[in-house]
């Protein structure tokens, strides 16, 4: 973490006329958590030139260096869960130091090399208010304006992240800590993750990502909650949120609070609910039909700390029910066509709260316990484990009265995790962190096949390295990685059981040089791998939630990424430009395209997408500027640009995101936020035409306002937020929205945001 507050004093203890020798100075002081605002012991404080000393801080935060010659005098301050810190400052008497170090609250936070500026306008994070004005949308919504990421959509309801061009098995998303594990391999099985728990979302690529995965070629999303160590003794801090949106005529209610038990005793405690509901959308023209949703969400935390050792518990519960869109259930090739070319569903339905049949129902259970032992101020040992349960339920259309009423489809999946990691700093002037970490896992299913019950287990061994030298940061990641899964496949009354075992390794290498104030430049150059999945490999049926019927491929071999990654950043006080490049080659990439025609069956007539494998490049550009003008005035731009093509015949990778951008301009003072924004999609052009069931649609344009005050009613604070989305209730359809087949987009949506935080003190301060 970074420096948040450094003061030297410096005072005379003798006279200018000293009888001192030169070297006989004291540099002394203390180190303060500036968070608690309680001294930090265990930081090492190094003297570097000459004959190098240290010392590390007592319990009290204090340390005292002796002999020190008088003269330029550099410090490198390091503590195991804040940023290495150099500090430089000429002697010529006795000088006290204070420092104030905002010391990690959270194990899995990312170094960052640049100041302030950069982790506020990062192309890589979204927090603050970039998260605020989000609140009350899913948890992929709340990731769109981290640079890369659109949207891969099923109706309105449904959507997961798209991360330059990748999603699905290829980008990795950690809850707290922990990789989400549910049946996130269908392409509408969305993070199941409540929203109103995340304060910081994180894109790690290259080797900060290396720790937690080695399939994650798209990247690795951190969703960071508030950390339960934050809440402070004899304080009770809650936080209320109202969320209430137009279109569904819907909205949301949250509420989180926590505290500290005392001083004494350095127990914390953090619990959290939140609920969720939405009727009917509606486009600029008419409603979908089915299309509400349900939401019940709570969570849990508890926490132990000392100057040593750290223990946290951690507990969520996510369950939803969404309805389905009925306009893409259709019951034969002819009327499937014509939806196909229809400018309305033929299913059409006014507006209510209540969810038919078709419709999904998923519960996702977390529990996570987290153990820390500082060894020394250098050396640290971490154990993390988590069990997850996923049961999801989906529910077809009836055909007929003697219809079979319960779930269709009913799958359950449990994880079990473990990592162990050791980190120490400074280690022949090396940051290193080695660990491994093992996966079990279960897949069983009962009523309808999609794919088969399963065993998935995962062994890795990983280390990371990065060394300061002057003004260039080196990092080092290396990973091996083993899994062996095995299938149990009934074809008619045989089992085939199918033993799949893979083992190979992953590198990355990334150089980060600060030129200055202004600039810094990283180049990244890594290779990762990522075996198919049993739903590549084995599905072969109706997958209801995106009305398709999908074929795996048994033949399938594990993909191998090439990939490279050029980041320019220039900041002043005023301005922020962050231009991001990349390149990569995939070997063996699997991708789900449309295999026409549409196929018929007892439950309906729907289009058949198949899995196939093939060798592709892909480039692209990120661009992230941020210019703050005279009178608190602003303007922001985020683009995407995206090129994908086969190289064996040149021709382009279907269900790719189009060019797209959104630019931002208002003003912003302490209390009050304006914004009016426009959101511009190109047509996908790179197209192979006849390849789908329906050709991409045209691009579009679309209009928003933002607008955030706090104000004071007596001493109470409240934040009030409003957003306008598709402010001119624009008819369009989205490429990356499988349900373009049969509907419009979602028209005007106006959302209204109270957040009210409260204070309780539970003893006299």
């Amino acid at each position: 973490m970074k420096v948040v507050l450094i003061h030297l004093y410096l005072f005379f203890s003798l006279s200018l006329f000293s009888q001192k020798s030169e070297c006989h100075f004291t540099v002394y002081g203390e180190v303060i958590d500036s968070t608690t605002m309680l001294p930090l012991e265990l930081t090492n404080i190094e003297l570097i030139g000459g004959k190098s000393k240290g010392i590390s801080t007592n319990s009290k935060g204090q340390f005292f260096l002796n002999n020190i010659c008088g003269g330029l005098v550099e410090l490198h301050i390091s503590h195991l869960q804040c940023e290495h810190i150099h500090l430089q400052f000429t002697i010529s008497k006795d000088t006290n130091i204070t420092i104030y170090l905002q010391h990690a609250n959270h194990v899995f936070d990312k170094i960052t090399f640049a100041g302030k500026g950069d982790e506020e306008n990062s192309i890589e994070k979204a927090n603050g208010k970039k998260l605020e004005l989000l609140k009350g949308g899913s948890i992929s919504e709340m990731m769109q304006n981290i640079g890369g990421i659109v949207l891969l959509k099923t109706g309105a309801n449904i959507s997961k992240p798209i991360v330059n061009g990748l999603h699905s098995n290829r980008v990795i998303v950690l809850n707290n800590g922990i990789r989400q594990e549910g049946q996130n391999w269908g392409m509408e099985h969305a993070p199941e993750i409540d929203g109103f728990l995340a304060t910081e979302i994180e894109l790690l690529k290259g080797t900060q990502a290396m720790r937690y995965a080695a399939d994650g070629i798209g990247g690795v999303l951190m969703i960071k909650p508030l950390s339960v160590f934050n809440h402070k003794s004899g304080v009770i801090k809650w936080e209320y949120n109202l969320v209430g949106n137009s279109n569904g005529r819907g909205g949301a209610s949250s509420i989180i609070l926590g505290s500290k038990l005392s001083e004494k005793i350095p127990i914390y405690w953090r619990i959290q609910g939140t609920y969720k509901r939405n009727g009917n959308l509606r486009t600029p023209t008419y409603f979908l039909s089915n299309t509400g949703m349900q939401e019940l969400n709570y969570s849990g935390a508890l926490g132990y700390q000392n100057k040593r050792l750290k223990l946290e518990l951690f507990y969520s519960s996510f369950y939803n029910k969404i309805a389905i869109f009925k306009g893409s259930h259709i019951g034969n090739v002819s009327d499937l066509l014509n939806a196909f070319n229809a400018d309305t569903p033929a299913v059409r339905s006014g507006f209510t709260y209540g969810i038919e049949r078709p419709n999904q129902q998923v519960q996702h259970q977390l529990l996570k316990a987290n153990a820390e032992w500082q060894l020394n101020s250098k050396s640290k040992i971490q154990i993390v484990g988590s069990y997850q349960k996923n049961h999801r339920q989906e529910y077809d259309v009836l055909r007929s009265s003697t219809s079979y009423q319960g779930p269709n489809f009913n799958y359950f999946i449990n994880t079990f995790t473990t990592d162990m990691a050791f980190m120490k700093n400074q280690f022949h002037k090396i940051n290193l962190t080695a660990g491994v970490n093992g996966t079990y896992q279960s897949n069983s299913y009962t009523g309808r096949f999609f794919i088969p019950g399963f065993y998935n287990k995962g062994l890795a061994t990983y280390i990371l390295l990065d060394k300061n030298i002057g003004r260039l940061k080196l990092e080092l990641a290396l990973r091996e990685d083993y899994k062996h899964l095995t299938s149990y496949l009934w074809i008619g009354n045989t089992l085939n059981v199918s033993n799949l075992k893979f083992m190979n390794g992953t590198f990355a290498f990334q150089g980060t040089y600060l030129k200055n104030k202004f600039w810094t430049y990283s180049v990244a150059t890594s290779s990762a791998w990522r075996p198919p999945a049993p739903n590549e490999l084995f599905s072969n049926g109706l997958h209801q939630g995106l009305a398709t019927i999908e074929i795996g491929d048994p033949a399938l071999k594990p993909e191998r990424s090439f990939n490279q990654l050029l980041d320019i950043k220039y900041m002043t006080k005023k301005f922020y430009l962050e231009t991001e490049f990349f390149a990569k080659k995939i070997n063996g990439f699997i991708n789900l395209i449309p295999s026409l025609p549409p196929q018929v069956t007892i439950r309906g007539a729907f289009p058949v997408y198949k899995y196939v494998q093939q060798d592709i490049v892909m480039a692209g550009l990120n661009l992230n500027l941020k210019h703050e003008l005279k009178k608190q005035m602003f303007y922001k731009l985020n683009s995407n640009l995206l090129f994908t093509q086969n190289v064996k015949d040149g021709q382009p990778i279907s269900q790719m995101p189009p060019l797209n951008a959104k630019l931002w301009v208002g003003k912003e003072t302490q209390k009050t936020m304006f914004q009016i924004w426009c959101q511009a999609t190109a047509k996908q052009n790179r197209y192979v035409f006849g390849s789908d069931y329906v050709a991409p649609p045209k691009g579009f344009i679309l209009l928003g306002i933002d607008g955030s005050m706090d104000f004071k009613i007596k001493h109470q604070t409240f934040k009030l937020n409003i957003s306008v989305n598709n402010l001119t209730n624009l008819k369009y359809r989205e490429y990356l929205n499988r349900f373009r087949y049969f509907a419009n987009e979602t028209g005007r949506n106006i959302t209204i945001r109270i957040i009210v935080p409260l204070q309780l003190n539970n003893k006299k301060q």
